[in-house]
């Protein structure tokens, strides 16, 4: 329990676990929230990231172009690029191919039977 809250008060069921998200779920959110621009802290609480993870993350990002760091002052602004957008459109047709699979994976295994 955390702080004293039940399973369900989290989004859970009853005996449900939390699912880990892969890799690419991680990058795609921390894009996701970059996309206007922010600072590390809320890219860490958004994106419900330790600061160690959001450490790991952020380099591969930036080492990949994926989003850059903009200096304002003394603190620096993240933001998805040109190329971070791109790879957040291909994210997200990737996912409507594999929900189209299952769709029609659900439908041939019905045509089956039991």
């Amino acid at each position: 329990m955390i702080l004293g809250m039940a399973p369900r008060d989290l989004g859970l069921a009853d005996g449900a676990r939390r699912k880990n998200r892969t890799r690419i779920e991680i990058a795609v959110s921390m894009l996701e929230i970059a996309k206007q621009g922010v600072k590390k802290t809320q890219l860490m609480y958004l994106g419900n990231l330790s600061f160690e993870l959001l450490q790991k993350y952020l380099n591969s990002l930036l080492q990949a172009g994926l989003i850059e760091a903009q200096q304002g002052g003394t603190q620096y602004t993240y933001k998805t690029t040109q190329k971070g957008l791109m790879f957040l459109k291909d994210y997200q047709d990737l996912q409507k191919y594999a929900a189209l699979l299952n769709t029609k994976k659900s439908s041939l295994e019905k045509s089956l039977g039991p």
